[in-house]
């Protein structure tokens, strides 16, 4: 097939995605998947079962309701040796047909073999009552036969544990078993116990909480949680935060949670800071105390225990603590501890590290940030120069807590937190930046651009560099000179760039090309950025009629040095020399082989709404505009406006990650000497697609445009037009 009818295929092709065909669409679908079940069983009758599986699979997902067909698909399963896989479609067979007792006797089966012994259990016990009578023997035999094995050894462990009530191995045994019987209280019992033999296993916390809260007892799964959430380890404290209500924990939460582990020194301290804001001074005070009985070293709350005692009038019990807090390396802490003390110049002494049993340096006041709303909190009131200090170490500290919440996948978290920082310290341009990559992440694109934009402008040329490269991810790809700086890292030293936009349009029956390459030199003190660049203008057809033949593009590479402005607000201008080499030889009969050319230009760019590369759906509106004057075509000035408002459809996780829009044209072409082909306005409907897995600057375009030129054409060819152009986007720097 030629070039040009395959194009033309393909144009159509998209065309009639983007027009909706409800009836036809459903046809179809319908087809589709009745050849899917149709392949699924001719491959089971010829026993070629790889082939019924991945059939069977197509026609669940095109009929996911259908439960005899999830049934068959389970047996392929089966016969496959995909045990699990199976299990599942039983499960939802159970789902869609609850008096299959049949297919759920099955289900039992494989539970009970594939380690799901609780449901195994639960089942067999439910289907001792089932209608069919055969199925109901078979199901109370089984049954009696497990909880037998069961009863018996509850009666082992719990004998051993007469004997040995400290076996903490013994208690989660014991606690598994009541598991699978559905006694989930005595379960949570012995999880509970397990842990507080053990607490250095927090794994058994998240145990604790499934089965208390199978339980009913919710106080003690949220206790288990809160505990769970702030363990070392990160991939516990993960899975309890994903667990966590969207709120602060409530005091009696915090006290259920100590109480299953009273030496949790952290967890406690962070209780004390919460009464601090509760104004309970006496219940804040009590819980420092505790604090430092289970961790003398514990700088920060030595300094304020020793702040709450000073104020309370307890001088020669606060001097003590607060002279141990001096050795504390936090320097806004020990400055603190110095105006209280009313020492002027004071620092720790050559043997601090040496003072304390176990030396470490103070943790950071990471629990003041969000338990703290207002700065006259117990013991934190300070002076003017110590208002400063404290106000960034909150700071430090709201930023360290956002970080870890970024880092362990906790967004609402994180972005309360890089919020705080902000608002405490609004000059840290990496606190913005943060808070817009976790915007990003949380899906709320429109304000994380807001901030990525604030961020571009940081005097921090790396925060600076990062943010604008995130602009360029989040913004659509154009072929705009604006949109193309404006998109470009503000590096230090060479950057080489690329773009091209090949196109097909059935007016002129021509593949155009478009491209350009260039080397540019980048200083964040200079303020304009030389280049040198080479330009490609062609196409496919070279020259139309015979007697006097007219080119449909340059057909030349442009090679050429010059100067840009840095984007600012969108617009930046440019101007370089060089010379245009034309590569036809037709084209070389009637223009020098290597002409000089001139040429300048003013662009601008301006994107609203979403791009092409958010992951939300949204209206959008994209302006790109170009001024450019050009010495070799006859010392010309053209106006070229191209503009798109429309919809974005978002990423369509189920076809493959697709990033749809669909969008008006509304195009003008103007020049300053009149020439009929360089005058026109156009419109007409478009699409512009990409699929996630690409590079962010792909992209394919499809647009039918209906066009009037205003001014008579010379040659012949009629005022109004119609045109339907493909065409593909592709960018890339370094």
């Amino acid at each position: 097939m030629p070039p040009r009818k395959a194009i033309s295929l393909l144009v159509a092709i998209c065309l009639g995605i983007a027009t909706p065909l409800p009836a036809q669409q459903a046809s179809a679908s319908s087809g589709t998947s009745q050849a899917a079940v149709q392949r699924a069983y001719a491959a089971i009758a010829g026993g070629y079962l790889t082939e019924a599986v991945e059939a069977f699979r197509d026609a669940v997902a095109a009929i996911p309701d259908d439960p005899r067909l999830r049934k068959d698909f389970a047996y392929a399963l089966l016969k496959t040796g995909e045990t699990e896989a199976a299990r599942d479609q039983f499960a939802e067979v159970v789902r869609l047909a609850p008096a299959d007792s049949h297919s759920a006797l099955e289900y039992a089966f494989l539970c009970h073999e594939s380690g799901k012994q609780p449901e195994a259990w639960e089942l067999f016990r439910k289907l001792r009552n089932a209608t069919n009578l055969e199925h109901r023997a078979t199901a109370r035999d089984t049954f009696k036969r497990i909880d037998a094995e069961l009863r018996a050894t509850i009666q082992r462990i719990e004998a051993a544990l007469a004997q040995n009530p400290g076996d903490d191995s013994s208690h989660l045994e014991l606690a598994g078993a009541y598991a699978v019987r559905n006694e989930f209280a005595q379960a949570a019992r012995h999880f509970e116990e397990a842990f507080r033999l053990k607490p250095g296993i927090p794994e058994r916390l998240l145990q604790l909480a499934n089965a208390a809260e199978k339980a009913g007892d919710q106080e003690k799964a949220r206790a288990a949680i809160l505990l769970a959430s702030r363990a070392p380890s990160a991939y516990v404290a993960e899975q309890a935060r994903a667990l966590l209500p969207h709120r602060y924990p409530y005091l009696y939460e915090f006290q259920n949670a100590l109480a299953l582990q009273p030496s949790h020194a952290a967890l406690r301290r962070e209780m004390a800071y919460f009464l601090l804001s509760l104004d309970r001074g006496n219940e804040a005070t009590v819980a420092f105390r505790q604090v430092l009985v289970a961790n003398p070293a514990d700088a920060l709350a030595s300094a304020q225990l020793g702040f709450l005692l000073h104020e309370a009038g307890e001088r020669e019990e606060a001097l003590p603590l607060l002279r141990a807090a001096m050795q504390s390396e936090d320097a806004a802490l020990r400055q603190r501890v110095r105006e209280v003390l009313g020492e002027e110049s004071a620092s720790p002494p050559a043997n601090a590290r040496h003072l304390s049993p176990e030396p470490q340096p103070a943790p950071p006041p990471v629990y003041i940030v969000p338990m703290q709303p207002a700065p006259e909190a117990p013991g934190l009131q300070a002076a003017t120069p110590t208002a400063e200090l404290t106000t960034q170490t909150q700071a430090a500290a709201a930023r360290e807590m956002g970080s870890k919440s970024y880092s362990n996948g906790y967004l609402p978290d994180a972005i309360r937190y890089y919020r705080q920082a902000h608002e405490l310290d609004p000059t840290d341009f990496d606190t913005i930046l943060r808070l817009a990559y976790s915007l990003n992440m949380a899906n709320q694109d429109q304000e994380a651009l807001q901030w990525f934009f604030l961020a571009a402008r940081s005097p921090d040329a790396q925060v600076a560099a990062e943010a604008t490269k995130a602009l360029r991810n989040l913004t659509a790809p154009a072929a705009s000179g604006a949109a193309q700086a404006s998109s470009a890292p503000p590096s230090s030293g060479l950057v080489a760039s690329f773009w091209a936009m090949p196109m097909h349009s059935t007016r002129w029956g021509s593949t155009f090309a478009y491209s350009q390459a260039k080397a540019e030199l980048q200083f964040p003190e200079w303020p304009v950025v030389p280049y040198v660049s080479v330009r490609f203008v062609g196409d496919t057809t070279g020259a139309v009629g015979q007697a006097n033949p007219q080119f449909l593009s340059e057909n030349a590479f442009i090679l050429g040095g010059g100067l840009r402005t840095k984007p600012r607000n969108g617009f930046l201008f440019w101007a370089e020399a060089g010379g245009a080499m034309a590569y036809l030889g037709s084209q070389r009969n009637q223009a020098a082989s290597f002409a000089p050319d001139y040429r300048t230009g003013l662009s601008q760019f301006k994107l609203v709404g979403a791009s092409l590369l958010a992951k939300r759906a949204g209206w959008f509106a994209e302006t790109m505009n170009d001024l450019v004057y050009i010495h070799r075509f006859n010392r010309d000035t053209l106006a070229i406006s191209r503009n798109r408002i429309g919809h974005h459809f978002g990423s369509k996780v189920g076809l493959g990650g697709l990033q749809l829009q669909l969008f008006l044209n509304l195009n003008a072409n103007m020049d300053f000497k009149r020439e009929a082909w360089a005058n026109f306005v156009e419109t007409g409907p478009g699409i512009r697609f990409r699929w996630a897995w690409m590079p962010p600057s792909v992209s394919f375009t499809f647009s039918t445009l209906r066009g009037y030129h205003p001014i008579a054409r010379s040659d012949g060819r009629p005022n109004t037009y119609t045109d339907l152009q493909a065409g593909l986007w592709y960018a890339y720097t370094r």
